[in-house]
């Protein structure tokens, strides 16, 4: 089986081969698909976070989170090993960050525990995603650890285009401390993800 450093490396060749126009649709359909599940339609907290570098662009999603009155959580990392969630009420306000994201500005909120938010879904980037709910992430750890800290356990749902949903250049391994997802949302359907032993279902509930 291919190691992930690997396959990190392979996916990100494909996915900068990926026109922006092709993005850009691929991306509005996703976004369509995640804005018709009930996990989005009923959460009154997401965090979720800027597309950037060929990953699907979000902006759609988190304009249409605000718009809805819901509670909009963006991630910015403050150390090497530490990622927080801040409050954004307007993406005009988000600066330039590290390893070229758009992270909220020094003004915003930080959104700790102690804040009391009930966070009831999490829109989890990623460079590929198992049907069985592997993530395969950039190698940081960032999400591993901030979702392994959070009190309770949101929806997290992954976001990608389809052909990194169980992708052909390898399967997606995991390991002890990797975060797995409730659902995955590509441009064709949001799947919800089940053991190996399970079949694959399609949730457009």
């Amino acid at each position: 089986m291919i190691n992930k450093s690997d396959l990190r490396a392979a996916l990100l060749r494909d996915r900068c081969a990926v026109s922006e126009p092709l993005r850009k649709v691929k991306s509005h359909r996703m976004c369509m698909q995640v804005m018709q599940h009930r996990a989005w339609v009923m959460a009154q907290t997401v965090a979720a976070f800027v597309g950037t570098k060929g990953e699907p662009a979000t902006e759609e999603l988190l304009m249409a989170t605000l718009d809805g009155g819901k509670l909009l959580l963006l991630p910015r990392v403050r150390s090497a090993k530490v990622m927080s969630m801040f409050v954004v009420d307007d993406l005009d306000t988000l600066i330039p960050g590290p390893f070229g994201l758009w992270e909220p500005g020094p003004d915003a909120t930080v959104c700790e525990s102690d804040l009391k938010v009930d966070l009831d879904l999490v829109l989890v980037p990623g460079l590929a995603f198992g049907s069985s709910g592997e993530r395969l992430g950039y190698g940081g750890g960032y999400y591993d650890r901030w979702l392994e800290g959070l009190p309770t356990r949101p929806h997290r749902m992954g976001l990608c285009f389809a052909e990194y949903l169980d992708p052909r250049l390898g399967k997606v391994p995991m390991e002890g401390h990797d975060a797995t997802m409730d659902s995955v949302a590509t441009e064709h359907a949001v799947v919800r993800t089940q053991p190996p032993s399970s079949r694959k279902a399609v949730d457009r509930r």
